[in-house]
């Protein structure tokens, strides 16, 4: 038993001192393979494993280092078609292999270890010095597995200063592929992405690192097949262009397309994310939705510089919110529906297209935002017509707007429908308002227009309508109003007019509306007073000034200061006036011809002091029944007043007589009124006669061939002073006078003369007695005389070849 014990003693005794043996050995090994490497043979293995597998593998040394095992420091990475340009830098790469199949003196690499890797790659292998792209830190294990497959399980590292977690898998290369070179216009285009990108990613400042990680499937030989995702998650962003408030992104790539499976960032004061989006890089199309609710001044440092301007004057409160969809095919951008809501409306664009090839854009528009929100972003003549405009209810409008390469700053707008309530144009109060609309070459056209303007405060309840076609040029201002029809009030419409027609209108009091219709209707919004117009006019009771009238109707005409009324007709209580009528605003000057029955005696308070006394000394006891072939004047000087025509009146007043039936042939200059043929009708009888009366010297010139009437009472319709001359002669029957000529001077009295033939049956002066005479009558200087007058007196007969009185 002791000898047994002895034994088993002795036993564990060795197999102690071999195992401290075999231990000592190892380590001893270990040291060695630590400090001074493995065997070149074991070098040479891991170095055709790798080669094998499409790896260039070149390194400083190989040692042993627990727990990894196999270590390689000063490592150099790259492809084996190209060993001489590493791609990998790393201070020291684990080499993982096998345990099991060393047994079968094998060393089969099954991963790599990277620790402090350093990665760049030339964007062009042929070109040594062009720019890289470079990676830092990489920290990560990659395994090699069958098929020539690395499969990638967690590597770190910093990419442009940013931590990036990449996992997925890549099948290497295995055969060699030429491809042409680029020239050197795609190196410059390539060159100059690489370092646009780097720039914009290095001035990021990140409050906290982000979060992204990459996921992968490739082959390098057919990299079509090729999937990626990448996932980014990071808080607040400063950015010099565009401050992030958070940034969350899932960004896929497989079968030759981008996929923007989720993209969201605050940022403006809200929100922008991208759904839906992906780019098939083989058909080059592109879709994507975008939703925000972002401030667009965000973005305005991307915009060019005009926009940037139209940004900085925009204001939209609260933020809008945006829903964009948009398409990107066979050269065009299409843009399906984009949805823009703001306070109190929205607008939506549908049908949406940009042509690149041609340069043509177009798209279809529903809108019911204040358009006046938009006016920083629109041309200098569509703010001016903003600026006319005033709503309390957002209009609507609904039109297809297009644009070409040959004028791009023009587009062309056609099917307009246009809406508004609840408004002002110029000041004009609209209740509502509906149209059509055409733009094109700058210059937009409003059809079948028609506008209910509010009631007034003198009509409450009255709601009158203006309808019209419009066009105007944005940029000149030139406008054209035709097929006007309106019963608006006219001072309504006064903001529309030329300062001229408004002082006009002013000065008649119109018991309601008129009715208006206009042909055509030109001028410009920034000089109304070059304005033309033309149409037709009606009114109902008016006045002006003390004149007044029962109803009007006229065609009228304005321009160049020129206002024109053809046609006109006047209704008033006696009777109707017809005729023509014109007004130069600047000199006052006005014309016309006209006819009809006037009651002149309510036209006094309007005349020239002249003609109010000439109606005080002539008193129309009728209406006169009138026919102006022509008048003429001046409102500022009532000299110049000129007219040519006939005139009748039933009766007549003047001093202590009466006439009836007065018609008379006339012309009026400023200095004369000429009567061609004045008839007049007395109870003895009718005169006709001829006269001038000089207006200025009030002299009054004239002639007679034959007349049968009471000589005293023309005198009575003549003045005192004839009644005063004729009156001591009573003849007992009307005398017949013939070349009856005479000269009467209202202003000297006593340089009044006349002359005449004059044959009575009988007469009476003073106490005289005369029967039948005939004498060659005369009154000059205030003495009457007869010639070769010849009387029965007292039964006799007395002849006398000349006597004065």
């Amino acid at each position: 038993m002791k000898r047994l014990w002895k034994t088993l003693w002795r036993l564990f005794y060795f197999a102690r001192l071999a195992l401290w043996l075999v231990l000592l050995l190892l380590a001893g090994s270990y040291a060695w393979l630590h400090f001074y490497g493995v065997p070149d043979s074991v070098k040479q293995l891991v170095v055709q494993q790798l080669a094998a597998r499409g790896i260039a593998f070149n390194f400083d040394s190989i040692h042993v280092e627990i727990p990894t095992g196999l270590v390689a420091r000063g490592v150099k990475l790259g492809d084996v078609r190209t060993p001489d340009k590493p791609l990998v830098h790393a201070k020291e790469v684990g080499i993982l292999f096998d345990l099991p199949r060393l047994w079968q003196r094998q060393l089969p690499v099954t991963a790599l270890a990277l620790k402090h890797g350093e990665l760049a790659v030339p964007l062009f292998f042929d070109d040594p010095k062009s720019e890289r792209i470079e990676a830092h830190r990489l920290n990560g294990l990659v395994r090699l597995e069958e098929g020539n497959v690395l499969k990638v399980e967690r590597l770190t590292g910093e990419v442009l200063r940013l931590e990036l977690s990449l996992t997925g898998r890549l099948t290497l290369p295995t055969a060699p592929k030429s491809k042409p070179p680029p020239d050197a216009a795609e190196r410059e285009r390539r060159t100059q992405l690489v370092r646009k990108i780097s720039d914009e990613v290095r001035s990021l400042q990140f409050a906290k690192p982000p979060t992204l990680a990459l996921d992968f499937t490739a082959n390098a030989d057919d990299m079509t097949n090729a999937t990626a995702m990448l996932v980014i998650q990071g808080g607040p962003v400063a950015y010099p262009k565009l401050p992030l408030d958070s940034l969350n992104a899932r960004i896929g790539y497989g079968g030759q397309k981008l996929r923007i499976e989720q993209f969201e960032a605050a940022l403006g004061g809200g929100t922008v994310a991208l759904s839906d989006g992906h780019y098939d890089f083989q058909r080059k199309e592109a879709r994507v939705t975008l939703r925000s609710s972002a401030d667009f001044k965000a973005f305005g440092q991307f915009a060019p510089t005009k926009l940037q301007q139209q940004l900085a004057e925009w204001r939209c409160d609260p933020l809008p919110r945006v829903e964009l969809t948009v398409i990107l095919a066979n050269d065009r951008l299409s843009v399906p529906k984009l949805t823009v809501q703001v306070a109190g409306g929205a607008m939506v664009v549908e049908e949406g297209y940009f042509d690149f090839k041609d340069k043509a854009a177009g798209a279809r528009v529903h809108s019911d935002v204040d358009a006046k929100q938009l006016s920083p972003f629109l041309p200098p003549g569509w703010q001016r017509m903003l600026k006319d405009w005033t709503w309390a209810v957002n209009p609507k409008l609904d039109f297809e707007i297009h644009r070409t390469e040959a004028d791009p700053q023009h587009p062309t707008i056609e099917n307009g429908r246009v809406s508004v309530s609840d408004a002002t144009f110029r000041g004009i109060p609209v209740q509502r308002a509906a149209c059509r609309g055409v733009l094109r070459n700058d210059v937009i056209t409003l059809t079948e227009g028609i506008a209910d303007l509010k009631p007034s405060a003198e009509r409450p309840g009255e709601i009158t309508t203006l309808q019209a076609n419009y066009s105007c040029h944005l940029t000149k201002q030139d406008f054209i109003f035709s097929d006007v029809n309106s019963n608006a009030e006219s001072l309504r419409l006064s903001p529309l007019l030329s300062s001229n027609f408004v002082k006009v209108l002013r000065e008649f009091k119109l018991a309601q509306p008129p009715v208006l219709s206009a042909g055509r209707w030109t001028g410009n919004w920034l000089k109304l007073d070059t304005s033309e117009c033309e149409g037709h006019l009606e009114t109902g009771p008016v006045e002006w000034h003390t004149l007044s009238a029962d109803a009007t109707r006229s065609n009228f005409r304005y321009g160049h200061n020129l206002l024109q009324f053809r046609d006109a007709t006047l209704r008033r209580p006696e009777g109707e006036l017809r005729g023509s009528y014109q007004y130069h605003f600047k000199t006052a000057d006005f014309s016309g011809s006209g006819s009809g029955v006037l009651d002149v005696v309510s036209l006094k308070p309007a005349l020239s002091p002249a003609l109010r006394e000439t109606l005080d000394r002539y008193r129309p006891e009728t209406p006169v029944n009138f026919d102006l072939k022509s008048y003429s004047g001046n409102w500022r000087d009532a000299s110049r007043t000129a007219a040519e025509g006939t005139v009748k009146i039933g009766a007549l007043a003047a001093g202590t007589g009466r006439a009836a039936n007065i018609h008379t042939r006339f012309k009026l200059d400023p200095a004369r009124f000429h009567a061609s043929r004045f008839e007049i009708e007395v109870p003895s009888g009718r005169v006709e006669s001829r006269f001038d009366y000089d207006r200025v010297n009030e002299r009054l010139d004239l002639s007679c061939d034959k007349s049968e009437v009471q000589p005293i009472e023309l005198a009575r319709l003549l003045g005192s002073n004839v009644v005063a001359l004729i009156e001591p002669y009573h003849f007992k029957s009307p005398p017949t006078a013939s070349r009856v000529k005479a000269t009467f001077d209202f202003k000297k009295p006593e340089q009044t003369t006349w002359s005449a033939i004059l044959a009575a049956p009988e007469v009476d002066w003073w106490r005289l007695h005369v029967g039948r005479f005939s004498t060659e009558i005369s009154y000059t200087n205030r003495v009457l005389g007869a010639t070769n007058f010849v009387a029965q007196f007292y039964g006799g007969t007395l002849q006398a070849g000349q006597a004065s009185f």
